[in-house]
């Protein structure tokens, strides 16, 4: 049997819509293009400028994704996906990984996260509207939290430690909980203490705005710093 690759740039018009069924094609799509969404792939993908709806699903390959808005969906596995300058307003961001790393660097909105087997890293978080949630198994957590505008953070982690970032004059009721010898820690913010035991905090900043609950299942430490 012959056996070849097929390479092919397309000039498609602004603000069109892009269904693409092609399971063993890399995919790098840039618009600005209203919205990309592919069945399943088995090689890498981009996707860049999109203005509503962004569906990206693959297998033992990365996902990038940039400037992006409205809705997001991104799903791998045995690969990393890397995000950045993303704004979901009105709907909650899916990303869902498993043996590879989740990096998201600037985003808008609300997610739901899930990792397993490797680390979440996000930086430059605005979080608005329905509640955020971040599920992880085995593998560190990172957040650096920008503002959070009367929601929730709810964040649990299995085996592996949680470190949150975030302004000093955050406004927020704190509920960090782990399970008794693994540490707690807060350093940098101005907190008035509600509850305090061998195995969790509870605590408020400001008035209370918004809503943060971080939980360590099994081993893990917690920590939140103030800047």
């Amino acid at each position: 049997e012959n056996m070849g690759g097929i390479e092919a740039e397309l000039h498609l018009p602004r603000d069109c819509q892009i269904e693409i069924n092609a399971i063993y094609f890399a995919i790098v799509v840039e618009g600005p293009f209203k919205s990309i969404s592919n069945r399943s792939s088995f090689e890498r993908m981009e996707a860049a400028k999109i203005t509503e709806n962004t569906s990206l699903t693959t297998i033992n390959q990365d996902i990038i994704a940039r400037d992006i808005s409205g809705s997001v969906k991104l799903v791998t596995s045995n690969g990393d996906i890397r995000a950045g300058n993303i704004s979901c307003p009105t709907t909650q961001a899916v990303v869902k990984n498993e043996n590879g790393s989740i990096i998201l660097d600037g985003f808008t909105g609300s997610f739901d996260i899930e990792n397993s087997y490797s680390k979440i890293r996000l930086e430059q978080l605005h979080l608005q509207g329905q509640e955020s949630r971040i599920v992880g198994s085995y593998g560190a957590i990172r957040i650096e939290l920008v503002d959070i505008s009367g929601t929730t953070l709810n964040v649990t982690n299995n085996n592996a430690d949680v470190d949150l970032y975030l302004p000093k004059t955050v406004s927020a009721k704190f509920y960090l909980r782990t399970k008794s010898g693994n540490e707690i820690d807060v350093v940098g913010l101005p907190i008035q203490p509600k509850r305090i035991d061998s195995d969790r905090l509870e605590f408020v900043t400001g008035k209370a705005e918004s809503q943060i609950i971080i939980n360590i299942e099994g081993s893990g430490s917690i920590s939140v710093h103030g800047r």
